[in-house]
């Protein structure tokens, strides 16, 4: 599993291989630190499609019991919004390969 670090190195690579080179490291991390900033920002606002890789959405988990491991005691759990991501089948197919 990548980090965000290797993200960046990866992607440094890939733009110098399609002839354009970021003049320095912290440029390329500040443009995948504002691609990511983006993606947050309409995931929150009405989901995001990016056609071939798939698409996040914010859904809503009703509030509900649950246990805690640790004591064995029932809890409630509340309420909240979590992010459902569903890949496009690009992606499906490059995993599969």
């Amino acid at each position: 599993m990548k980090n965000k670090s290797e993200l960046v190195k990866a992607v440094e690579k890939n733009l110098e291989a399609k002839g354009f080179k970021p003049e320095s490291h912290a440029q390329a991390e500040r443009f995948v630190g504002a691609v990511i900033e983006e993606m947050v920002e309409a995931i929150k606002d009405d989901g995001l499609m990016l056609i071939g890789f798939g698409t996040f959405k914010t859904v809503e988990r009703a509030a509900h019991m649950g246990t805690n491991p640790s004591t064995g005691e029932k809890m409630e759990i509340p309420a909240k919004m979590a992010v459902k991501f569903s890949p496009g089948q690009a992606l499906k197919d490059a995993v599969n390969e």
